[in-house]
């Protein structure tokens, strides 16, 4: 899936997915690859709000970050993304 929007400085936007335990799902986020000055911050939590997973700036893509992560545990999880200050 592909989501595009705006990325607000102070706003957090969140995104809901459910997964089955040991699915592996890749992220990809560009912001300062489009020329933007975004610095994208993005966190997992899961239902509780706990924070499972947390990905900055991934080397050579400047600001933006790319990464996949395995999930343990069957459920509903939120893609948390802001900018960061």
């Amino acid at each position: 899936a592909a989501i595009a929007g705006n990325l607000l400085a102070a706003e957090v936007d969140r995104i809901r997915f459910v997964v089955a335990a040991g699915e592996k799902i890749s992220f990809d986020i560009v912001a300062s690859r489009f020329g933007t000055d975004a610095d994208p911050l993005l966190t997992i939590v899961d239902e509780r709000g706990k924070r499972v997973f947390q990905k900055d700036n991934s080397p050579g893509l400047f600001y933006d970050c790319q990464f996949a992560h395995t999930f343990k545990t069957a459920g509903t999880y939120a893609l948390e993304v802001r900018d960061r200050p």
